[in-house]
């Protein structure tokens, strides 16, 4: 409940307020299995009132919470309430548990509404910490949201409100919570047995009650059905088309194929749909271990150079998946194109683990395993042409659905009512040449003679000139509507070399960023040519 956060004397009417008054149903649950002198740890604890109703019944707690002014309000209330003693507050992450206590065993672990704030694969790197956290026979409780079981009135109800949470958390913290998900595989894979289950406001909150086993299953293994065969190349398209505009990500975690063996090579990859995709069809004939970290959604590329790839992804993976209870040996490969965002040293100093770069394409992923080494071809990116139409493919459709297409359906209004105004039909027409100029662009982009991509655009905008100013003669346009053309192509030009730039693994980020100020001034001086044009075509009647 992130944006409930930011008011902590208004948190719990908040909760109250969100389960329907059910949450302290849910507390009473909880307290039943509290006893005196009980230790607990109580995780995202939010205003302290769980912590203080425990220790009000004589246990010892300790409180976490990634919010510090929600610690010093609980500090504060603990206070208040007389049972200051009895409770510890840490503002901390609650899936460091094990640095935040390496020795120390505890009776009970609570949490309510606090796994919505985590995504899938932490949730098992928390599961898995308390298993090792708690006593012999210790439990947890967990309560949290979930959607309703039985499609019906109360699963859309349930959709609505959740929406509307979802869209105001974001708005106003940049940030959202989940519904929880199969939370209960999580924790059985993680070693405990469930004792109780219960369900409140119409099924939309969930208390449940584990008992640590004595002993943890092997690690869960997912099925990676979902990224091949039929269903597998139908989300591949869908990538290529909602490149941009949304992401197509697969469950994060441990894949397996062949018979991998405890000397068997350990991958680590993004979980983006596609690059799954292509590397479980590289490596669908070798015995190894593949572990899918959480990028939320994004390719390895992107994800690498937008924070999503990093130290903390990979050790989170390796972590929760348990790929150390499988191999005896501690290396990963990784892919080549993360080493933007990944640090071999910091690897091995944060969890012992040692790493290297694999190929840049998965493909040659089976010969490396085999040799162990990397020829010159395995290093080098390509970016062929199959790619730089793919890329073009992403582009246009992105550009056509959140920009073009309304400039056409503007064009096309425009055009029926105002058939004289040469504007509207520039306006109609570009939708369709969107699609041409880019996949033109794919087609001619290695003729460019610069690694710049801001220059290419130049070039490529100055034959985009020429060419639309042909359109514009082609159809018996006035010298107005020519020139009106000719920006419209030189424009396109400059921001499509730019707009490559952001897709292509070959630009430099460090060149692009010198580079947008320029587009930036290039595309604004565009516009006041184009205007003035218009302007001046509406005045003579053109």
């Amino acid at each position: 409940m992130k944006v409930l956060e930011e008011t902590p004397d208004e948190y719990e009417s908040g909760i109250v307020k969100i389960t329907s008054g059910m949450i302290k149903e849910v507390y009473e649950r909880i307290l039943d299995f509290i006893e005196e002198g009980h230790e607990i740890i109580d995780l995202g604890c939010g205003p302290g009132t769980l912590a203080i109703l425990c220790a009000k019944k004589g246990a010892q707690v300790v409180a976490i919470d990634a919010s510090e002014e929600m610690i010093m309000f609980a500090t504060e209330k603990s206070q208040k309430e007389g049972v200051s003693d009895n409770i510890t507050f840490i503002h901390g992450d609650i899936t460091q548990l094990e640095a935040l206590f390496p020795q120390k065993k505890f009776d009970f672990i609570v949490s309510t509404l606090a796994l919505s704030e985590l995504r899938h694969l932490e949730q098992q790197l928390v599961f898995n910490q308390c298993w090792d956290l708690l006593k012999e026979e210790g439990k947890i409780a967990f309560a949290d949201e979930v959607i309703p079981s039985n499609w019906g009135m109360k699963r859309l109800i349930y959709s609505i409100k959740r929406k509307f949470y979802s869209i105001t958390t974001y708005w106003k913290t940049k940030k959202t919570t989940h519904d929880v998900k199969r939370f209960q595989q999580r924790l059985e894979s993680s070693g405990f047995e469930s004792l109780q289950t219960h369900q409140f406001a119409s099924d939309t909150l969930e208390l449940n009650i584990y008992q640590r086993m004595m002993t943890k299953p092997p690690p869960p293994v997912l099925s990676d059905h979902i990224v091949r065969g039929i269903k597998g190349r139908i989300r591949n398209i869908f990538c290529i088309l909602r490149s941009g505009s949304s992401l197509i990500p697969i469950e994060a975690g441990l894949y397996t194929y062949g018979n991998p063996t405890n000397q068997s090579p350990v991958l680590i990859t993004a979980n983006y749909q596609r690059t799954v995709s292509i590397v479980s069809e590289a490596i669908k004939n070798q015995d190894v271990y593949l572990l899918v970290a959480d990028s939320l959604g994004e390719n390895v590329w992107c994800a690498a150079r937008g924070d999503k790839f990093g130290l903390k992804e990979v050790t989170e993976v390796i972590k929760a998946t348990r790929i150390e209870e499988l191999v005896q040996h501690k290396k990963v490969i990784l892919p080549q194109l993360a080493a933007g965002g990944i640090n071999h040293r910091e690897l091995k100093t944060t969890i012992g683990w040692s790493s290297k770069f694999g190929p840049i394409y998965a493909k040659y992923i089976p010969q490396y395993l085999k040799t162990g080494k990397k020829t010159e071809k395995q290093r080098t990116i390509t970016f062929d042409l199959r790619e730089r139409l793919e890329m073009a493919v992403q582009q246009s459709y992105f550009l056509s659905k959140f920009f073009f297409f309304w400039v056409f359906i503007l064009g096309l209004v425009g055009w029926y009512v105002f058939p004289t105004i040469s504007v509207f039909t520039i306006f109609f027409l570009s939708l369709p040449l969107v699609w041409v100029v880019y996949i033109l662009f794919a087609i001619l982009f290695p003729l460019f003679p610069t690694e710049s991509f801001l220059k290419r655009g130049v070039q490529f905008g100055g034959l985009l000139l020429v060419l639309f100013a042909g359109i514009g003669l082609g159809l018996e346009g006035t010298i107005i509507e020519i020139c009106q053309w000719a920006v419209l192509g030189y424009a396109m030009g400059i921001f499509l070399g730019m707009d490559y730039s952001g897709a292509s693994p070959i630009s430099k980020p460090t060149e692009i960023d010198k580079e947008y100020p320029t587009m930036i001034i290039l595309l604004g001086g565009c516009l006041i040519v184009f205007l003035i044009l218009v302007t001046i075509g509406l005045l003579i009647g053109g």
